[in-house]
């Protein structure tokens, strides 16, 4: 959201914080089964007006004042604008990611050292 929204002041946020406010969503089905999970029963009271599938361009809305992105967070963090914030919603479930590759393919060292990497953290 714009670091200058009235919600930028909240620690976290409620859903019914949402209500009545532009919502930019994810496009992926996954994504939006998580959103409306963590935004619950009365989902479609919301006024979602955009779905991204880039978050970079969601943010750009934003920052032009369009609307409030709904999206993961660390999703944006390569995104640096002060003008914007993140503000977690309290009721968001938690998300599970995977990392598929093809078993057997030759890979380069990167890739080797890559897969290394993402193993140990699934060890935590």
């Amino acid at each position: 959201m714009r670091a200058d929204s009235p919600l930028a002041a909240k620690k976290e946020l409620m859903p019914e914080d949402l209500l009545g406010l532009p919502l930019i969503v994810p496009m992926r089905r996954e994504l939006q089964q998580n959103t409306r999970s963590a935004l619950g029963s009365v989902y479609d009271e919301y006024d979602i007006i955009a779905t991204f599938n880039v978050v970079n361009n969601a943010l750009l809305l934003v920052e032009r004042g369009i609307g409030y992105v709904l999206l993961v967070e660390g999703a944006a963090q390569y995104h640096r604008n002060p003008d914007l914030c993140f503000r977690p919603l309290k009721t968001a479930p938690p998300m599970h990611c995977v990392a598929v590759w093809k078993k057997y393919q030759p890979s380069n060292q990167a890739v080797s050292r890559f897969i290394e990497e993402l193993a140990m953290l699934g060890e935590h």
